[in-house]
Formats: structure tokens, C-alpha cells, sequence
């Protein structure tokens, strides 16, 4: 899995393919996602409390915080 610098605040990400990145632990919350291909990024679960209501995160991946199971959004939105 490819991994990214924590430090994304202000990154100028459009158009962007992070298809299969570990985006987990970072801080989003002012990160411009828009046009971005997350298709197969990996989310935590803390992530994705705040990334649901802006982005279409349908092929994104997420792990549980809890046991440490990396699953599909759609999976996980049924478990909730």
C-alpha cells in the first residue's frame, strides 16, 4: 500500500488519483477531495465521520479502529 505525508492542509489535490492510498490517521478536515479518485483508499473510522457528508466514499475502504479489519464503505455503512 502506498502511503502519504500526514501533512496534506492546503495541498492542491485535483484531479488526483489516490486510487489504493493509506490516507489513515490524517487529518482531511481542510482537504479539498472534490475530483479526487479515492477508489480503494483506506479511511479510519474517525475519518470517515467527517468525509461521509462531502464525498462519495461508495469504493473507499475503511478499517475499524477497533479490531483492525479494513472493509468496503457499503460494508461498513450495514454494520452501523
Amino acid at each position: 500500500m502506498s502511503r502519504l505525508s500526514t501533512r496534506l492542509t492546503g495541498a492542491y489535490l485535483k484531479q488526483v488519483n489516490l486510487t489504493r492510498a493509506t490516507l489513515i490517521g490524517m487529518d482531511l478536515k481542510r482537504v479539498d477531495l472534490i475530483e479526487v479518485n479515492l477508489n480503494q483508499a483506506i479511511f479510519d473510522e474517525d475519518q470517515i465521520g467527517y468525509l461521509k457528508d462531502k464525498y462519495d466514499l461508495q469504493c473507499a475502504r475503511v478499517l475499524i479502529n477497533e479490531n483492525g479489519e479494513i472493509m468496503n464503505y457499503e460494508e461498513y455503512c450495514n454494520r452501523k
